[in-house]
């Protein structure tokens, strides 16, 4: 399983991630680009498609990577998310 996307194979999932591409770089430090992009890997590499709360943490990619291996890997079909 690879770790990540390059930045045009994300472009053709959620084309608008254009409008925050300056240099040939994606603005990571744009939550609205965070999130198109981390929507972008988790569909193209597991398939899925996941919604942010709109005043959540927004994962870095090598975390949110970690967390859905590790999830998806035991089949499980709840996720509870602590609060404490």
């Amino acid at each position: 399983m690879r770790m990540g996307l390059k930045i045009k194979d994300a472009l053709k999932i959620f084309p608008e991630l254009q409008k925050y591409i300056k240099n040939g770089k994606l603005d990571f430090s744009n939550r609205e680009a965070r999130i198109l992009y981390n929507k972008a890997v988790v569909k193209a590499v597991f398939g899925i498609e996941i919604e942010y709360h709109p005043k959540g943490l927004i994962t870095p990619p090598i975390s949110r990577y970690i967390f859905l291996k590790t999830f998806l890997r035991g089949g499980e079909k709840v996720l509870e998310i602590g609060t404490g």
